[in-house]
């Protein structure tokens, strides 16, 4: 009895370990963009963009989405919220939101980042991808 409680410990902490390193194989999997300031940068949903200076930033959502849908003719073209959170290498990091289109351009850290585009794809798209650019702030 003792060897079949064994057997089956052992094979569920087994399991349980393949588990933990394959949760943890596909997040060390998701490379961040590297940031080339001037150059613009798409950013995907909940996607990180690593800046010159080793500080991340990552683009999260889109929330109050009162935007045109593609193909559809309005008499107000709307705004949006993007929704970011920003990583210091030293410091706390946050979340901030630029509202679209009245805010596009921020000083992120040492960066101005300025939205490109934030282009709904589809009508159904929740969370269109963020273009984005970078400069120096100095």
């Amino acid at each position: 009895m003792k060897l079949k409680t064994l057997l089956v410990a052992s094979a569920l902490a087994v399991t349980l370990t393949m588990t933990g390193c394959a949760h943890d194989n596909k997040q060390a999997g998701r490379k961040d963009r590297v940031v080339k300031l001037g150059k613009i940068t798409v950013l995907g949903w909940t996607q990180a963009a690593r800046l010159p200076d080793g500080s991340r930033l990552q683009y999260i959502n889109v929330t109050n989405d009162s935007r045109c849908k593609p193909n559809v003719q309005c008499v107000w073209a709307g705004q949006a919220d993007a929704n970011f959170r920003y990583m210091p290498v030293n410091g706390a990091p946050y979340n901030f939101t630029m509202k679209i289109p009245q805010e596009l351009t921020k000083r992120v850290g040492n960066y101005y980042m300025t939205i490109d585009s934030l282009e709904q794809i589809g009508p159904n798209a929740s969370t269109p991808p963020a273009i984005v650019r970078f400069r120096p702030a100095n």
